[in-house]
């Protein structure tokens, strides 16, 4: 089965890849044969059997100063920075700072009832970055999603390079666990930019208001005309 996908920094262009087919790093499906026994296990390889992999598409620094509540980064134009992070109003309001990477994923299917899951990857762990993780109905629910960094290394320079793992998604299929899924890089549909504005702007005006029509959504059932409504005309 066939999830579409494109990939943008920022907002997505009209009818543009963000960079050229021979530099862009496309998501590879989730490598689980590493050295360890519980890798060999059916259960393990069962729940990552619909997982990819993202990657980060350059070499990126920042560091963040807990003295002086201050991010940078290696970015030289400050409109390369508004375009690439976000540090949204209450990012300090935890014990450690959460700044997003808008490394946007958008991720759509014509199937009903598939669900995508944002896990972490190992390899950020080790670079003591923590994913802010979620998930979401791809079948009713029309959202890129971009990397959300715990940072938990107090004062620390972060380092990302390009091809480093950023994330893990999981792809399910509600009913359906036999079902294997495939990847396909794809032009976004002309109808999918109207939805997103929409989206976003019910998530703008009316916050937390969009579980509840995601909910509505899945439960609502498709029109279906009764086989024998011809015998009562």
């Amino acid at each position: 089965m066939k999830i579409y996908y494109n990939y943008a920094i920022g907002d997505f262009p009209n009818d543009v890849d963000f960079f050229p087919e021979d530099y862009f790093l496309e998501p590879k499906r989730y490598n689980v044969d590493r050295d360890f026994d519980h890798t060999r296990c059916p259960a393990f390889k069962e729940y990552y059997k619909n997982t990819f992999t993202l990657f980060q598409q350059f070499p990126i620094n920042f560091t963040y100063d807990s003295e002086k509540k201050y991010f940078e980064t290696d970015l030289r134009q400050q409109s390369e920075f508004d375009q690439y992070f976000e540090l949204v109003p209450n990012w300090l309001s935890g014990e450690s700072p959460v700044v997003q990477m808008k490394n946007q994923f958008l991720f759509w299917t014509d199937e009903k009832d598939v669900w995508l899951e944002q896990i972490p990857h190992y390899s950020m762990s080790e670079k003591k970055i923590e994913l802010v993780c979620g998930t979401f109905p791809i079948s009713v629910w029309y959202r890129p999603i971009n990397i959300g960094m715990i940072l938990s290394g107090k004062d620390q320079q972060y380092k990302i390079n390009r091809g480093d793992p950023l994330c893990n998604v999981r792809f399910t299929k509600k009913g359906d666990h036999d079902i294997i899924f495939e990847l396909v890089k794809s032009p976004i549909p002309d109808d999918f930019y109207k939805r997103m504005t929409q989206q976003h702007n019910l998530s703008m005006w009316h916050p937390f208001r969009s579980w509840k029509v995601i909910k509505e959504r899945l439960n609502k059932k498709s029109d279906s005309k009764c086989p024998f409504a011809f015998l009562w005309k």
